[in-house]
């Protein structure tokens, strides 16, 4: 793209890119609802102690909030953007339920 081989034609994050800008998103291109972007957590066995989980959650805070931390992410085209569990789980069910409705509308199937 920075070389000018390919061009951008939108990015389907919620916002721009920090790499890149000067694409816009596609709902800022008229295609509302076209949102996708990918995540990562840190996840573990149901019925894992509550302080457990409040531990683990706050060291990866910890880590994450590093700037060495940050600019590796960045580099692999990555935002940091931690959560607390609850904000996790409620992110990992809207998306399970986003996709989940789509495969049904579309009647996609797995060959």
């Amino acid at each position: 793209i920075r070389s000018g081989k390919l061009k951008a034609l939108a990015v389907t994050g919620a916002r721009r890119d920090a790499a890149l800008p000067e694409v816009p998103t596609a709902a800022e291109q008229g295609f509302k609802g076209m949102e996708s972007s990918g995540f990562q957590g840190l996840v573990g066995p149901a019925g894992l102690p509550r302080e457990v989980v409040e531990r683990l959650s706050a060291e990866l805070r910890r880590v994450l909030a590093q700037p060495e931390v940050k600019v590796k992410f960045a580099g692999a085209g990555s935002e940091v953007q931690p959560r607390d569990a609850t904000a996790f789980a409620a992110h990992v069910k809207a998306e399970a339920e986003k996709w989940s409705a789509l495969i049904r509308q579309r009647r996609i199937q797995v060959d």
